[in-house]
């Protein structure tokens, strides 16, 4: 019972700090992630625009090779997915689950943590899939 109780305590925390990130509308965080992304996020439909040096193996994840959401500026893969992580519940909430876990493993003796990391994970994305936008 007690680790039921575990698992429901972590996948309802990972659920709420999730969103917290992702979704919430307090100043201090949505003012940040809002500016972030209209800098350095890209629609998933836009090409890649092509640059001078593409042979360069570095170009890949660093060149400005991406047309970011607000159409003044190029992005890059890496601060292109940073962008889109912040934003998907379920991108972010693998990571906060994890965190919520590997802390809560500091402090009590949590089974499986592992599995409570990926199975408190699924719980985060299936109540964002299930909440109203």
């Amino acid at each position: 019972m007690e680790l039921f109780f575990l698992f429901v305590l972590l996948a309802l925390a990972s659920y709420r700090l999730t969103r917290l990130i992702t979704r919430d509308k307090l100043p201090l965080i949505d003012i940040p992630r809002e500016a972030f992304v209209q800098r350095w996020g890209a629609y998933q439909d836009t090409k890649r625009v092509k640059s001078a040096e593409t042979g360069r193996w570095w170009r890949w994840w660093w060149g400005s090779e991406f047309e970011s959401v607000d159409g003044e500026h190029r992005t890059n893969l890496v601060m292109k997915s940073l962008a889109y992580l912040w934003e998907c519940d379920w991108c972010m909430g693998i990571w906060v689950a994890g965190g919520l876990v590997f802390t809560t493993a500091q402090f009590v003796d949590t089974p499986y943590p592992y599995l409570q990391w990926l199975a408190a994970a699924a719980a985060t994305g299936w109540l964002a899939s299930r909440e109203k936008q």
